[in-house]
């Protein structure tokens, strides 16, 4: 809704005015308003306006009329309006001159325009969004720098995406959908999968990063990002879009059709939108660059500096092509025959993890044969409705529904096994290994290539309803109540999951002493089973306790397994038994019930600069989330090597909360355009932490040069979420080997107690921690899960900045906003290593740390963890928002407009554990996780427009990242120095061309990623913003949107 000042713009007026050109439409609506309009005529041939008819408020019908034209209020001087062609409507959050109508957006209930606001806030309409030629919103909108943490779905397995603000985490971040909370889409979480939202819907998305707690909701601790939908639509639209990669393999589709009328001659809307969009799943074989094999930290073969450089076609030293490398001394160590009993040859070692990368050999290339997902597919269906009716000013009902179907698929690596012991006697094992291993047998790696990839299909149909009423309880004072109920249901589904109980048996195959055959051990001894060992990856498994799937004997149904061998056709039996299809469920609930008072002082005092402006609400809100998991996922056994237990969780809030508006001064001098102080409240009450109290101050300073000071101060609270609290202990298997904070490499490169409480502790389980030097091999059990003694996170935000639209200089605007935030108590899960490193970092070894871990008696090796979410970590983030806009319209060669946005990251600090220790994140890759920080993030967008032409070019920049997350010890080595030891910056172009036709369609083509750009080469965990610049390579795209807006006449 535009917010236009003037007093024959605060009228309701009567409008008739059909779809028709959008000079005729201009004309009738200044005669039927009441006010004068210049528009730029020359440019208008071929553009048509929708319907405006029923009594209407004049900046309500002055949106509608102008919705999807092109046109835009740059300038009201309280006698004139003026329009102008918009190429690219994305701007920032200032007014293209010091008196231009703004956009009513996020800030505040209280109708604060997005200048006005005393916080950072940003908005970029649909058609910027659209004209990034990218389905996909998520994908658009996390171009802003602050969201560009943001996992795309590129990057889920299960192509899912949630928005992340200020890189401080996706349950840090308040989205909303027309102001209102929209139901988690994650177990355990609110935090919603904006994948189902409709792109071609959305009129504009606000970004609010300080101050958004008090308004909309305490756990809005780095700010709310708020998706308007088109409300008033009129007509018929239908839009579609299609491309792929220049090489092929990323096609990508969208289709939506939206319908809307108004009722009654404008007292009412319905708009129906429904949009499809389709993408395959792509696997790693169909770009190099993913099968590059190239592997991080392996020794320089040159033995100089740098030490460490990264490799391309690696291989394994303990997996091979052919089948199993069979270890006869039981250790993974060089040596060893593949499994057809011929020797395993090894390469030149370059180190790599525990020393497990070569050049050359037999073994297994690192990641060609994975050929796992670089891309989910997705399959999207959603249905939206939109209604409201005007009873009259005290009564205005609206509805929204949306109900979505996403289907999303992916292939993952397969499974494998690391030192699995086998019997001597194994009636598989080759002779000639059989007679050089001892008699308590050997032990093998495979990668489970045979058994297939693991391909997961995932379900989500998210429901939700909105039913409400706002309207005027009379001059100064207006009503909104509402009750808004979602479910998510989400089922995941895998084709082939190896239940090991059943592959420990099949793989125990001996020749049956009656029969002469091959049979499974277990048929003919059915206590053999309890005397198995696992391998390293399934200690969590416990085989004395027997199988968990079947029962053992004859008739039991295994099947014998040869393990030494890849073809899946000679063990095609077997491969059927062990792998089953399992089934799990996730669901999600959000029941919210609010209401508000919004009021003006008018009628009883007003302050020199305007009346006081108040809001005063409350609110109740539900959230539930349960998984169920099937037999096999779910077994508290383990067969699946990790045990899902079933989630059941829920909390409901109550809340009230209230905001003001002071307008001090206005127009007070030549010096003074405004002065204005906000504050906004809210208290919270958990029926999991108890009560909660949030607040926001902020103020606004305008001079009549332009300039315009801002700032605010505030307190946020986020409960912790239902996983959080209630994720029952799930045991799986943890690993440290060379990570462990007291092997020599590592025990002085912490704390000055370190070495003494390392000493300590080793020397009561008789181990000399002068040579204590765990590798590989050294997995144990973990059991992680929720903590129902969680309490809230408390974060402190300070923002202030300056906008600046000269007088001189009409359509230039710029801003500039720092902001600092503080997060204590922050809700981390530790990893295994900070666990360890927590405990052998303290004081003394008398700490909650050291009681949550356990070593073997003997060897020292790591025995045990247990890990829950705790609240020790504290958040140290700060930085800058930059931004500006000019557009410049000429009589001859159209208008030209420029949009410039950057976020610097100065701070983001990490205290994980309660030692005064602080991880720096600025300017790296976080291990822990999982996003990037670049100290430097910049978007570039510049438009022409032409008659029907415009042509826009959008440039983003990211900055390096630091690749490996060596400590700051450890960077000051020279023995330690790394090749390459940043991913390269992204950057990235694209430009769009389009076309507008004289019967309402614009028909456009566009190239993403203009120069072809690779993403970092080196394809693992550490890569950083290597989703973001994706494999797809140059990428070209069609489309059209076609607009009738007289259809119902």
């Amino acid at each position: 809704m535009l917010a236009l000042p003037g007093p024959a713009l605060a009228q309701t007026r009567t409008f008739n005015i059909p779809s028709q050109d959008a000079a005729t439409a201009i004309v009738a609506f200044a005669l039927q308003a009441g006010v004068q309009i210049t528009a730029p005529v020359s440019r208008l041939e071929g553009v048509r306006t929708p319907a405006v008819r029923g009594a209407l408020d004049v900046r309500a019908a002055l949106g509608t009329l102008l919705q999807g034209t092109h046109l835009a209020v740059v300038r009201d001087d309280g006698r004139t309006i003026t329009l102008q062609f918009v190429a690219n409507a994305d701007a920032p959050s200032v007014p293209a001159v010091s008196n231009v109508s703004e956009l009513v957006v996020t800030g505040s209930r209280v109708g604060t325009d997005a200048p006005q606001s005393s916080a950072p806030l940003s908005s970029r309409s649909g058609r910027a969004l659209a004209d990034t030629g990218k389905t996909n919103v998520q994908q658009a909108v996390a171009e802003t720098g602050a969201l560009v943490g943001s996992p795309g779905d590129d990057e889920r397995s299960t192509g899912e995406s949630a928005l992340n603000l200020r890189n401080l985490g996706q349950n840090r971040t308040l989205t909303l959908v027309d102001s209102r909370r929209f139901v988690g889409g994650f177990s355990g979480s609110t935090a919603v999968d904006i994948n189902t939202i409709p792109a071609a819907l959305i009129e504009r998305v606000d970004v609010l990063t300080g101050g958004a707690s008090a308004v909309y909701g305490a756990d809005a601790v780095t700010g709310v990002v708020n998706f308007i939908l088109k409300k008033n639509f009129e007509g018929l639209a239908f839009d579609a879009q299609y491309g792929d990669a220049e090489r092929g393999a990323f096609r990508d589709q969208a289709y939506s059709v939206t319908a809307g009328r108004n009722l009654q001659g404008g007292r009412g809307n319905v708009t129906v939108n429904y949009t499809f969009g389709e993408r395959p799943n792509v696997r790693a074989a169909s770009r190099r660059e993913a099968t590059l094999d190239i592997h991080e930290q392996v020794n320089n073969p040159n033995g100089a500096i740098p030490r460490f450089v990264l490799l391309k076609d690696t291989r394994e030293a303990f997996f091979t092509l052919g089948g199993a490398v069979i270890d006869p001394r039981r250790l993974i160590s060089p040596g060893g025959f593949k499994g057809d009993g011929t020797p395993f040859v090894h390469g030149r070692n370059v180190g790599g993890f525990a020393g497990a990368t070569e050049i050359g050999g037999d073994g297994a290339p690192s990641y060609t044969l994975f050929n796992d997902d670089i891309r989910p597919g997705a399959l999207r269906n959603i249905l939206t409705v939109l209604a409201h009716y005007d009873v009259d000013e005290r009564l205005r009902p609206y509805v929204d529904l949306h109900l979505s179907q996403v289907r999303n698929t992916s292939t993952n690596q397969p499974t494998q096994l690391v030192n699995q012991p086998v019997a001597r006697d194994n009636a598989y094992l080759p002779a000639n290994v059989a007679a050089l291993v001892q008699s308590t047998g050997t032990s093998l790696n495979r990668w489970d290539y045979d058994g297939g990839v693991r391909d997961l299909r995932l379900s989500k149909r998210t429901l939700r309803a909105v039913v409400g009423a706002k309207g005027d309880l009379g001059p100064h004072l207006q009503y909104d109540v509402s009750i808004n109920h979602g479910e998510v249901r989400t089922r995941s589904a895998e084709a082939n999951t190896r239940l090991y109980d059943r592959y420990l048996a099949a793989m125990d195959a001996v020749v049956d002493p009656a029969s002469g055959r091959i049979v499974c051990r277990s048929d003919i001894d059915p206590a053999s089973f309890t005397r198995l060992r696992t391998d390293a990856l399934a200690v969590a498994f416990n085989p004395a306790l027997g199988p968990a799937s079947f029962a053992a004997g004859r008739g039991s149904g295994c099947v014998p397994y040869n393990p030494f061998t890849m073809d899946s056709s000679a063990n095609a039996q077997a491969l059927a038994w062990i792998y089953q299809p399992t089934v799990d469920f996730v669901r999600n609930s959000q029941t919210v019930v609010s209401g508000y008072l919004s009021a003006d002082s008018s009628p009883l005092f007003e302050l020199p600069g305007g009346p006081v402006r108040l809001v005063a609400g409350a609110e109740y809100r539900k959230e539930k989330s349960a998984a169920d998991f099937g037999p096999f996922t779910g077994s508290s056994r383990n067969i699946t090597r990790i045990n899902n237990v079933d989630l059941k969780g829920a909390y409901d809030v109550s809340e009230l909360f209230g905001e003001v508006s002071l307008p001090l001064l206005k127009n007070a001098g030549p010096l003074v355009r405004e002065l204005a102080l906000d504050g906004a409240y809210r208290y919270s009450s958990y029926s999991t932490i108890g009560t909660t109290q949030t607040w926001k101050l902020g103020g606004v300073f305008a001079t009549a040069a332009g300039l315009r000071f801002r700032g605010a101060w505030s307190k946020a609270a986020r409960a912790p979420t239902i996983g959080e609290l209630f994720t029952p202990a799930t045991n799986t298997v943890s690993t440290l080997g060379i990570n462990d904070p007291c092997a020599t490499a590592n025990v002085s490169l912490g704390t000055a107690t370190r070495r003494a409480n390392c000493e300590t502790a080793l020397r009561a389980l008789g181990v000399n921690a002068a040579t204590f030097n765990p590798l590989l091999g050294s997995f144990f059990p973990a059991t992680v899960g929720g903590n129902p003694a969680l309490q809230e996170e408390t974060a402190h935000t300070k923002t202030y900045g300056v906008v600046w639209a000269p007088t001189f200089a009409p359509g230039l605007s710029l801003s500039a906003d720092h902001y600092d935030i503080e997060i204590s108590g922050a809700v981390i899960t530790p990893t295994t290593t900070s666990v360890f490193n927590a405990c052998y970092d303290a004081s003394s070894l008398d700490n909650i740390f050291c009681s949550l871990l356990g070593r073997d008696t003997g060897t020292g090796l790591a025995s045990f963890v247990r890990i829950n979410a705790v609240n020790v970590a504290k958040v140290y983030t700060s930085g800058w928002e930059l931004a500006g806009a000019y557009a410049v319209p000429t009589e001859r060669f159209g208008r030209f407009s420029a949009t410039v946005s950057a976020s610097y990251l100065q701070r983001l600090e990490l205290q994980k554990t309660p030692l005064p220790v602080l991880t720096d994140d600025r300017g790296r890759f976080d291990t822990d996780t999982g996003g990037s920080s670049p100290k430097w993030v910049t978007n570039v967008d510049l438009g022409w427009t032409d008659g029907p032409w415009d042509l826009n070019y959008r440039f983003n920049y990211s900055s390096r990242t630091l690749r490996n997350p060596l400590s700051n010890a450890q960077r000051a080595t020279a023995s330690l120095v790394i090749d390459e030891p940043y991913v390269k910056a992204y950057i990235n172009h694209d430009v769009q061309v389009g076309y507008r036709a004289t019967k309402g369609g614009r028909y456009y083509a566009g190239v993403r990623n203009l120069t072809d750009r690779y993403p970092d080469k080196y394809q693992g965990s550490l890569n950083g913003l290597s989703g973001r610049q994706g494999y797809a390579g140059r990428t070209y795209y069609v489309g059209l949107n076609l607009t009738f807006g007289d259809v119902w006449d």
